[in-house]
């Protein structure tokens, strides 16, 4: 989490509230690259959207339904109150599995359980950042995996021209 969102969430928590689960976010309202946030923490769910200049801040109480939509590499998070007011934050599909986890998170503490024991990468540690060649080459592999086999069948076949362009044929 970059130094100016931990301290956002810093300044927001109450006395004795403690963060649960995390999300960061990285697109605005108009789909732009913007960092913003979502905590899940014991008595609320934090939002800081991206370019807004109000956080969000409902209690438990206050939230209805929690839905996450993707659509190609772009998703959606839609938080709607039992007042019926909807707030919505936007991410990329890397982000996707994470959304889901704090919905389930979400769930869990709408309900009263805690199960802060079991969770372990909850709590707000800095996260190490992956080599800008790391995550391209992890990106890249993810939209070769439908493709696995016709690239498998390309190797194979240019090892085969490489070995058979070295043998020599008899004549």
């Amino acid at each position: 989490m970059s130094p100016d969102l931990r301290r956002w969430v810093v300044e927001q928590f109450e006395p004795g509230e403690a963060a649960r689960f995390w999300v960061e976010l990285d697109l605005d309202e108009s789909l732009r690259f913007s960092p913003g946030l979502l905590v899940a923490t014991d008595r609320r769910l934090l939002g800081l959207a991206n370019s807004a200049l109000s956080p969000v801040s409902l209690p438990w109480s206050d939230v209805g339904s929690v839905t996450a939509k993707e659509h190609g590499a772009l998703g959606s998070l839609e938080v709607r109150t039992t007042a019926g007011q909807s707030h919505a934050w936007r991410y990329t599909v890397g982000k996707a599995v994470a959304v889901h986890k704090l919905i389930q998170q979400i769930e869990k503490l709408k309900q009263g359980i805690d199960d802060s024991e079991e969770a372990d990468d909850t709590e707000l540690e800095p996260d190490l950042p992956l080599p800008a060649v790391t995550k391209s080459f992890a990106r890249l592999l993810r939209f070769t995996k439908p493709h696995v086999r016709m690239l498998l069948l390309g190797f194979v076949l240019t090892l085969l021209g490489s070995f058979f362009a070295v043998v020599p044929m008899p004549l």
